[in-house]
């Protein structure tokens, strides 16, 4: 009864569970004889696992904290640290907070908070930072750093401010360390991309990587680095699997089965945007065989607009206008380029379609979500190529030509002002912008 007391803490429980709860090594022996005995113990299958009926392990956990609340306190603590060494990370993160360890829950979920937002379990997310209290927060760099990586799932503003006070504050710490460096790096970089500047986020996530060295890749917010750095080429048009900073990236994102399936869906927008629609298209539907795809927010978003653009790219306007129409609407947080690229391509099939009012009313929403939300020097980008097809489309030269030199991009810069020298009839010009343009892809080639 004893052992069925200092177990009662959790809902299943092994043989080595057991043991470290109880500090006893007869503990496996003991429940074996619960269930023999008639102890409402039962064994689950061959796995090694036995459960007490819920009743009566609600009486036992009464009794039990009636006997000695710290001793629960203490028990699910011991729980904690079990489950965290075997990677449960939901269980060990229920048993920090149910023990009244807040600092080791949050310093847990900000290590894994990428991985369960990739895996759809943002529940546990929110559940988790329901029970830390705020002030947490401020109670010393790291906790700042950890706050950080939480709130970026559940409140954008939140995250971005939280990473805007770290990045001031890191200069008064005396000594942060090279992790909590490299991780506030990190956390830049996620920012940058969060608001449309996936170049800048390129950079930062290049340089934290360099800066974890080789815990880099044992590190669950080191590994996001990779992402980042995948992202940054497939946001940017320049994707080419061959490119040593792609194949380190896939090899060390594919240690974790989700992760993999993350850098496929990174791929497969890559491949759409830079041209390559049927090798998009391709890797999507390998993608999507898997089973936990649809639990994957992120990885969702990133298929759904890659097969939109190829579906455009190829040709099949009514699939791409009912996809792209989709993801316009979305609230896919904090995937925004998803929803601004629909928007930029939408407004372009319109323009296609000869559908000039169409065209502008979507332009006018791309231009007020990326001036809300996505107006990072990336994402203004965007905005401004396709304001000079709209401006040019329906007559506003005036307005094209100041569309045009916004854009900073070093190959669509050139293109937007050739677009204007054209319709101005200044061809000479335009060919020699256009020579002066640096494709990085396919579709620049083109």
């Amino acid at each position: 009864v004893d052992m069925l007391l200092d177990t009662c803490v959790v809902r299943r429980v092994n043989a080595s569970l057991a043991e470290t709860l109880t500090d006893r090594s007869d503990a496996e022996k003991l429940l074996l004889e619960a269930e023999e005995r008639g102890l409402f113990v039962t064994r689950l299958g061959t796995s090694g696992w036995v459960e007490v009926h819920s009743v009566v392990r609600e009486e036992l956990l009464a009794e039990a904290m009636r006997r000695s609340p710290q001793r629960i306190a203490q028990l699910h603590a011991r729980a904690a640290k079990w489950f965290e060494e075997k990677g449960e990370v939901g269980f060990a993160l229920e048993h920090w907070v149910l023990g009244g360890r807040s600092r080791d829950a949050l310093r847990l979920l900000a290590l894994y908070a990428g991985e369960l937002y990739v895996t759809g379990r943002e529940a546990t997310i929110a559940r988790t930072l329901e029970h830390i209290p705020p002030n947490l927060a401020h109670s010393d760099f790291t906790a700042m750093l950890d706050f950080a990586c939480c709130e970026l799932l559940v409140d954008r503003n939140r995250f971005l401010e939280s990473v805007r006070q770290a990045t001031l504050l890191v200069d008064r710490v005396a000594d942060p360390g090279p992790t909590s460096l490299a991780r506030l790096a990190i956390l830049q970089s996620i920012a940058a991309t969060v608001i449309g500047d996936w170049a800048q986020s390129g950079r930062l996530a290049g340089r934290a990587i360099q800066e974890f060295g080789a815990t880099g890749p044992s590190d669950p917010v080191g590994r996001v680095g990779q992402t980042m750095v995948a992202r940054d080429v497939a946001l940017s048009e320049s994707w080419d699997d061959g490119l040593p900073q792609l194949q380190e990236a896939r090899f060390e994102l594919g240690r974790v089965a989700e992760r993999g399936l993350a850098f496929e869906g990174t791929r497969a927008l890559g491949e759409a945007m830079a041209g390559r629609p049927i090798d998009a298209l391709r890797i999507a539907a390998g993608v999507r065989d898997f089973a936990t795809v649809n639990s994957m927010t992120i990885l969702r978003a990133d298929l759904g607009i890659a097969e939109a653009i190829a579906h455009r790219e190829l040709g099949d306007r009514v699939r791409a206008v009912t996809e792209l129409a989709l993801l316009a609407e979305s609230q896919v947080r904090p995937v925004n380029h998803a929803k601004a690229l629909a928007l930029r391509e939408l407004t372009q099939l319109r323009l296609d379609e000869g559908d000039l009012d169409a065209a502008e009313q979507t332009f006018a929403r791309a231009h007020e979500f990326v001036s809300r939300e996505f107006s990072g020097s990336g994402g203004l980008d965007w905005l401004a190529q396709v304001g000079t097809l709209v401006s040019l489309a329906v007559g506003e030269l005036r307005i094209a030509r100041n569309w045009s030199e916004q854009v900073a991009d070093s190959f669509w810069g050139g293109v937007s002002a050739a677009r204007v020298r054209l319709y101005e009839g200044r061809h000479g010009e335009a060919i020699a912008l256009l020579n002066g343009c640096r494709p990085r892809c396919v579709r620049h080639y083109v």
